[in-house]
């Protein structure tokens, strides 16, 4: 029994397989063989190469892009027993393809960047996709007589044209193939119309800092499409976005991948990895050059406390807007706390519904004009809280209600002056109707004007101590009272305090005897409100530079009833949220650390004191929103973490699947390059393959899967030689794409190659 066939034996069987010995290792090459090459002469600057089928004759073909006469190439399997192609006149010194494939060609008036083969017109025949310049999505729909009709095209000025900025998939999991688009700053899905073709791009504002190529894959094996997404990122090299039930790409999960050069999917592994799964992924790492398989899978514990999945959401529409106020609340009165946040140059309201593991995609719904501040409460009292949004520029409140599966329009209500900002409260814990606060602007001053819920009994009095606009106005009992007190936030000062007398009216806390000077500038995302010393009172804790204070108004003055410190002395804590802790282990104070672009989770130690547990790499985040998010009775409760490009979620002490590295393979040749990866079953032995290209010295590796799974150079061959006249990786590449498939026609995986001007067919034998 072959070699090969044993160890699949062994491989199947068991999971404790042992390692190959170097003989075996060396005896591997003899079970690898190929028929005489395929050579075919094109051009210089062919590109993409993909391996479909273009006919649909069940057997694939070969097509890739020729810039230099700005055309498709087709090379066609032949029928069996066809004829071979006609013979062609040379000119001298010409040297004649090799090989039976035929070769047509497709012109098209557009600079191809990246194309895949798909049916997306719903006719069952294959089509052509690709996006390039003109920034212009294309199909060549696949005519039922042969060949491929004229083009239809859609605009999409956000996409980037760049290799491996589209990718195919059923993407709503409604059987029909669509189209994902990355750009530098959004993601469209052109998702396929029931009766065919692309319809309106789902656009999302992925936040990602330097996208690079994305793939299609089953990542978790629901057998539902999900993208994976490279980014130049040294922390993040991947970005995961799996497709929900609901047949949804709602968020990107960042993971903690090193930089990579290059990605290639494979199909799920089957017992010799343990139990199927979803497809794997086989990467470059960018600074090592070494091949590694991820799996989608739980990390294995390490006994370190690991970083907290994060989700992104993103914003429907990308916005230059650096105020995105955010409110929480049951707007749906599902029983799920919502998240709204606004879009004030859009005149959008974006409603993320609360879902079951975090929140559904962004929806946008019509807002009021620049939009200022927005606030949930259920000001009428029918136990349904509405959406409040504040406009200076209209000079209106608005309110709008969700109604027949929709936020409706903003209704206005009566207001003074040019209102900027906007709170609902009880006067106190037990009080049966709401209050309205909200500060205006009126003939260049402002003024704090209280009153009922519905806007009448309204109290006016000037803040003479304001001069700039303020960022944000919040309901809570500062002084412990047991009645409810405000806290305006104001742009670039300190915020003020206004303490709600027995008469129920607001008096600004000011002057030497408050203490007001120790509050230093903070906006609403540094502020938190929780109960810090058990005593079943909450405070009120401020981000003030590198430290988070827990104050209370005692005495008409205000009182530090503790302090927690960030890990250096120039920490710049922007954001803060408190999460609810076990009984008598105080809540749990999460900062956004914005120099180092940290979490810092700190918790009560056993002498009482609060200090630093744990600090995870999150990002950039300019924050415009940071608060603790109720998930559900079984989730618990993470923190979201908002900036004007993205929405984060972050779900404490949750182990959830990740991309895990499962085995590793690093080249022994010397100054080897490694560039790019094939998979398939090479020799046809039932044991998956890898196709590894060395660009540095022009080479192919073959590396298959021992026994034990390891992934071991079987084969190494170099396809050309030549005088190199720079050692740039940017300089290396003439053996610059290979793919693995059956275009031949025996059932058996050959290896296709684009190099210099040139196809390279190595059939499999």
């Amino acid at each position: 029994m072959p070699l090969l066939a044993i160890a699949l034996v062994a491989a199947l069987l068991s999971a404790d397989a042992p390692p190959l010995t170097d003989a075996q290792k060396a005896s591997l090459a003899q079970y690898f063989g190929f028929d005489a090459l395929q050579i075919y002469k094109i051009k210089p600057g062919i590109a993409h190469l993909r391996i479909a089928d273009l006919d649909g004759d069940g057997r694939k073909d070969i097509i890739f892009w020729n810039g230099q006469q700005s055309r498709f190439e087709v090379f066609y399997q032949p029928q069996p027993g066809a004829a071979p192609p006609a013979a062609t006149e040379l000119e001298r010194n010409e040297v004649p393809d090799r090989g039976p494939l035929r070769n047509e060609s497709i012109p098209v008036n557009y600079r191809v960047a990246s194309h895949e083969v798909a049916d997306v017109t719903g006719d069952g025949r294959p089509d052509i996709v690709f996006f390039g310049e003109p920034k212009e999505l294309v199909v060549l729909p696949g005519l039922a007589q042969g060949g491929f009709g004229p083009v239809d095209s859609v605009r999409a000025p956000d996409g980037e044209p760049r290799s491996g900025c589209l990718a195919t998939g059923d993407f709503n999991h409604d059987g029909q193939t669509d189209v994902a688009l990355l750009g530098s700053s959004v993601l469209q899905l052109f998702l396929q119309k029931p009766d065919g073709g692309l319809g309106k791009p789902v656009r999302l504002v992925h936040g990602i800092p330097s996208p690079m190529l994305m793939l299609a894959l089953d990542l978790n094996g629901d057998g539902r499409q999900d993208l994976v997404i490279g980014s130049d990122e040294d922390r993040y090299g991947l970005y995961v976005c799996l497709q929900t039930e609901t047949g949804t790409m709602a968020a990107l999960r960042p993971v903690r991948v090193p930089r990579l050069r290059s990605m290639t999917v494979g199909p799920a592994l089957g017992r010799s990895d343990g139990p199927a799964r979803g497809d794997v992924l086989y990467g470059i790492e960018f600074a090592t050059g070494r091949v590694q398989l991820y799996h989608w899978d739980i990390a294995p514990e390490t006994g370190v406390a690991d970083d907290w999945p994060q989700y992104r959401y993103s914003y429907p529409v990308k916005s230059p807007s650096k105020r995105r106020p955010l409110a929480l609340g049951d707007v749906d009165a599902d029983g799920r706390i919502d998240v709204v946040t606004v879009d004030p140059d859009a005149g959008q309201l974006i409603l993320f519904h609360g879902a079951r593991g975090g929140l559904g995609p962004g929806t946008a719904y019509p807002a009021l004009l620049k939009t200022s501040d927005v606030c949930i409460a259920d000001i009428d009292g029918d136990d349904r809280p509405e959406v409040v949004t504040v406009s200076p520029q209209e000079k209106a409140i608005g309110v709008s209600r969700w109604q027949e599966g929709r936020l409706t329009f903003p209704a206005e209500v009566p207001t003074q002056g040019e209102p900027l900002v906007v709170a609902f409260g009880r006067r106190t814990t037990d009080a049966p109707a709401v209050f309205r606060a909200y500060v205006t602007r009126q003939d260049d001053d402002y003024h704090l004007v209280v009153g009922a819920g519905d806007g009448t009994n309204e109290q006016k009095q000037k803040l003479e101590d304001v001069s700039d606009d303020p960022s944000g106005l919040r309901v809570l009992d500062l002084n412990q009272d047991g009645r409810n007190d405000l806290l305006l936030f104001v742009r670039f000062a300190a915020p003020r305090a206004f303490l709600q007398d027995e008469h129920g009216e607001f008096r600004a806390l000011r002057g030497p005897e408050s203490r007001a000077a120790m509050l230093k500038e903070v906006d609403p995302p540094g502020a938190a409100y929780a109960d810090v010393d058990d005593d079943g009172r909450p405070e009120l804790l401020l981000a003030q530079g590198n430290i988070v204070r827990a104050l209370r108004v005692k005495d008409g003055r205000w009182t530090v009833v503790d302090q927690y410190s960030a890990e250096t002395a120039d920490a710049q804590i922007t954001g803060l949220a408190a999460l609810p802790g076990a009984a008598g282990a105080g809540p749990t104070l999460v900062m956004y650390e914005r120099k180092a672009r940290d979490l810092l989770v700190q918790k009560r130690k056993a002498e009482g004191t609060y200090g630093v547990v744990q600090s995870m790499p999150v990002g950039s985040f300019d924050v415009t929103g940071m608060e603790s998010l109720p998930l559900g009775s079984e989730e618990g409760v993470g923190v979201l973490l908002a900036d004007p490009d993205k929405v984060a979620l972050l779900v404490p002490d949750q182990r959830v699947p990740t991309l895990v590295e499962k085995q590793t393979y690093q080249s022994d040749a010397k100054d080897a390059w490694l560039a790019d990866t094939a998979i398939g079953d090479v020799n046809h032995d039932g044991i998956r393959d890898v196709v590894v290209v060395d660009a540095g010295k022009a080479a192919l590796e073959i590396v298959t899967s021992a026994p034990d799974g390891a992934l071991v150079r079987a084969l190494r061959f170099q396809v050309f030689q030549g005088k190199r006249f720079s050692d740039s990786p940017d300089m290396r590449g003439q053996l610059r794409e290979v793919l693995v498939g059956d275009v031949t026609g025996d059932g058996h995986d050959d290896i296709v190659l684009l190099v210099h001007d040139r196809l390279i067919v190595y059939p499999a034998q």
